[in-house]
């Protein structure tokens, strides 16, 4: 499995109203982008001040669906939207294998 982590540092801006969009996007994505098998957004409960504030955790069965979803349509929608929000972010790509 290929994991995706963002930590976003929303500033100010984020109310929430642009909270429940970026809900909604997270719904959409989790539902419409069939590469993605999971697609999770909430607020860190460990934050500081001045800290990340919320994260986003997707997860793919493979590479090649990590990749189809990093240029789909829908994904570059949410980014764009979500830049007018976020101060600062965090990406990570790891691969977990079972035994």
């Amino acid at each position: 499995m290929i994991y995706r982590n963002v930590l976003f540092k929303l500033n100010q801006a984020a109310d929430d109203e642009a909270i429940q969009k970026i809900m909604q996007y997270v719904d959409r994505i989790r539902e419409e982008i069939t590469e993605v098998r999971d697609y999770q957004f909430a607020a860190n409960m460990a934050t500081t001040d001045g800290g990340y504030n919320w994260v986003l955790l997707a997860v793919f069965d493979n590479v090649p669906n990590m990749n189809a979803y990093r240029v789909n349509p829908m994904h570059l929608e949410f980014v764009e939207f979500c830049d007018n929000y976020t101060d600062d972010f965090i990406v990570s790509f790891y691969e977990v294998t079972t035994s």
